[in-house]
C-alpha cells in the first residue's frame, strides 16, 4: 500500500514534536531562567535634533539598550517643534526569569536612555507585563 510512507513520516514529524514539547517543558521546570516575561513601558520624551540624532537615529539607539525587543511611538502623540519632537513611546522589554523590574529599570534601561544625546525624558508610566 502508499499510504504507509506517509503514515510513517505523520508519526515521525508527531513524535518528534511531542519530544520537542517534554524537553521544552522539562527545560522550564529545571531551569527557571528559561522563564520569559515581558513588559512595556510608557514614557513622554523629547527629542532634540540640534544635540542627538534624527528621531529615527534616536529610537534606534534606545533599541539597542539590553533586552529592548520593540520601541514605537504613540499614534498621534508627535508634536514637532523647531529644533526638537515631543512624543510618547511604548519601549517593550524581556527579562528573565527571577529578574527583578526595579533592578532592571535601575541598573540598564534607565541608565541606557539617560546616556543617549538629545532624548529627554519628561515621564514615565509603571511598567506593564505583557501577557
Amino acid at each position: 500500500s502508499n499510504s504507509r510512507p506517509i503514515k510513517d513520516t505523520v508519526m515521525k514529524l508527531t513524535k518528534s514534536k511531542l519530544t520537542e514539547m517534554i524537553r521544552t517543558t522539562l527545560k522550564e521546570a529545571v531551569d527557571p531562567s528559561y522563564n520569559q516575561r515581558y513588559y512595556n513601558l510608557a514614557m513622554g520624551c523629547t527629542i532634540d535634533r540640534r544635540v542627538g540624532g534624527e528621531r529615527e537615529e534616536t529610537l534606534r539607539e534606545i533599541r539597542g539598550i539590553p533586552n529592548v525587543t520593540t520601541v514605537s511611538v504613540e499614534e498621534g502623540s508627535v508634536r514637532k517643534y523647531e529644533n526638537r519632537y515631543k512624543m510618547r513611546l511604548n519601549i517593550k522589554y524581556v527579562l528573565l526569569g527571577t529578574e527583578s523590574v526595579k533592578k532592571y529599570l535601575d541598573s540598564t534601561l534607565f541608565p541606557g536612555l539617560r546616556k543617549i544625546k538629545g532624548l529627554g525624558i519628561i515621564d514615565v508610566r509603571m511598567p506593564t507585563e505583557i501577557k
